[in-house]
């Protein structure tokens, strides 16, 4: 619950989770590497980790001169595929968490309104920005409390080598959600990470999830997904859809035969 001058916000107005996405807010690990199909509602969840993790965050004191005092980044593979990230984020951070209105020039989104309090009271510079990580160079030289990477399967090795490093900074919380359908060689970090998670190392928790298990979908929502079996390869589908990791996902058949 948030108060404002004695009144209490409930956060329930702004998010609804399904089972599944229940689920995940429930378990306590530091990075959570989520397997899901299509319109499972993967960035709903995400963004409601981040600010989940936020309000925890008042719980804690910040090192002297941690600026800001809370920093979180949502990056996405490209610029296209940011502004969409973006648009999510100007529409579904709730009002009266931010302080003043989005920054469009550097997609930042300022936390903190004075108004507000959380337990001791709400940080006035939790920091959200947008990222590329087309130009891997550009994601570096800070630490994080939270990183959400969106459509993880498409983005780089090499970004993720200069993400990883954010998240290992002293004083910061270190939070991450890596969310995406799987990638398409098991090569890939997301396919490693996700192994990782999958052995239940300490701090790593895995989720794997079909469109099909999301319960606000319709009949006729499954109906259509259901009839793309007849416009996509089969292999492509179950990927899309049934979050299913294949060498014979990608451009390549016939590989567990040979």
């Amino acid at each position: 619950m948030v108060t404002k001058n004695s009144l209490t916000l409930n956060m329930e107005d702004f998010y609804q989770p399904h089972s599944g996405q229940a689920y995940i807010h429930s378990v306590d690990s530091n990075i959570k590497v989520l397997h899901m199909g299509r319109r499972y509602g993967k960035s709903r969840l995400a963004l409601w980790e981040l600010i989940m993790t936020y309000i925890k965050a008042q719980e804690f004191e910040p090192l002297r001169d941690t600026i800001p005092a809370f920093h979180a980044w949502v990056v996405a593979p490209s610029q296209p595929q940011a502004t969409q990230a973006w648009n999510e984020m100007k529409a579904l951070v709730p009002t009266p968490l931010r302080r003043g209105p989005p920054r469009e020039d550097d997609r930042q989104i300022i936390l903190g309104h004075p108004d507000i309090t959380v337990g001791k009271g709400l940080r006035m510079d939790g920091l959200i920005e947008v990222k590329s990580a087309h130009l891997p160079e550009s994601l570096q030289t800070v630490g994080l409390d939270f990183m959400w990477v969106t459509e993880a399967q498409d983005i780089s090795d090499a970004a993720f080598e200069k993400l990883l490093p954010t998240l290992r900074s002293p004083g910061r919380m270190s939070k991450a959600v890596f969310e995406g359908i799987p990638p398409t060689y098991n090569d890939h970090w997301f396919q490693r990470v996700f192994n990782v998670a999958e052995r239940e190392q300490d701090g790593y928790f895995s989720y794997k999830a079909t469109s099909f298990e999301n319960p606000f979908l319709t009949t006729e929502d499954k109906a259509v997904i259901e009839m793309d079996k007849e416009l996509l390869p089969e292999r492509v589908w179950r990927r899309m859809y049934l979050a299913e990791f294949s060498d014979e996902s990608g451009y390549f058949t016939n590989v567990q035969a040979c």
